[in-house]
């Protein structure tokens, strides 16, 4: 494989993560979702204590979550049919405490150099710029914008030639993202979804600060707090194809017992949504 095809899906699918929507480790309790004139609508927080991840198995493979002994997110493996031989990793690398660099390896790329994403802080010791390189080559540069709370709002992707794709999130009174905006290349910034109510469980990668950081800043999972149950997309502009839902795609999720996504349905005409997109279909976990 060559390195622009490396690049190429390394974009797409991360771009792709922006409408996943991964959920807790404790049992759902069920919500009735709020109008779409209240966005980002949550019940008390049960401050519950998440688990530590340490596998996940989907039907597209197992994931593993290794850790040092003082619990820092050392690596991600993708496992398929072979257990002994990951065909994704993900090495994380630190500096003075913070996590620095994150090397990605795929198996049968033609490369044993990995692509390497960089994170540079700012003084509120949050990741102010994500550099994606392979060996000299520069692939893009996110930088990041915060509120005066510190929470994420927006980022500015450069392929080289400029910034080819923006996002923007606004939050509700809970924390949690009550809506999204996106655009491509010199496309002005549209809505692209409205989320309406959360659940009152932490997400499941919240007990470890390093995997949420790489959830979040290199998976590109929306930066909430809870899980999402209900949400009004508009807009889909990932992958770098723009497209618009007429009127809208209204979409509700459901969870299992364990708290991972069980389906998405399409309101407008009740059929559950499979899509590959959403990888944490049929999901069960191990924790510690």
């Amino acid at each position: 494989m060559k390195l622009k095809d490396i690049s190429n899906k390394m974009v797409v699918c991360l771009w792709l993560g922006l409408f996943i929507f991964v959920v807790g480790c404790e049992k759902h309790e069920d919500v009735t979702p709020s109008s779409q004139s209240s966005p980002s609508q949550v019940s008390t927080p049960l401050h519950t204590q998440p688990c530590l991840l340490t596998s996940l198995a989907t039907a597209y493979g197992k994931y593993n979550y290794l850790y040092t002994g003082d619990k820092r997110l050392s690596e991600i493996q993708h496992v398929l049919s072979d257990p002994t031989t990951p065909y994704e990793q993900w090495k994380m690398g630190y500096t003075n405490g913070l996590l620095t660099t994150v090397s990605y390896y795929i198996q049968y790329s033609g490369s044993v150099t990995p692509v390497v994403y960089t994170f540079e802080y700012g003084p509120n010791n949050k990741p102010s710029k994500l550099t994606q390189s392979q060996g000299t080559y520069l692939l893009s540069t996110i930088t990041y914008k915060y509120d005066t709370k510190d929470r994420l709002v927006m980022g500015e992707e450069n392929l080289g030639g400029g910034v080819a794709f923006t996002f923007k999130y606004e939050y509700g009174v809970d924390n949690n993202v009550s809506k999204k905006y996106m655009a491509t290349y010199s496309n002005a910034l549209a809505l692209a979804a409205v989320h309406h109510t959360y659940d009152n469980r932490e997400r499941f990668f919240a007990a470890s600060p390093d995997l949420t950081l790489v959830e979040i800043y290199l998976f590109k999972y929306d930066p909430s707090v809870s899980n999402l149950i209900a949400s009004t997309v508009y807009f889909d502009a990932t992958a770098y194809s723009q497209t618009t839902f007429s009127p809208y795609l209204a979409q509700t999720f459901t969870y299992a017992q364990n708290g991972y996504i069980t389906s998405i349905i399409n309101e407008a005409s009740g059929q559950y949504n499979y899509s590959w997109l959403f990888t944490f279909y049929g999901a069960t976990y191990s924790c510690k």
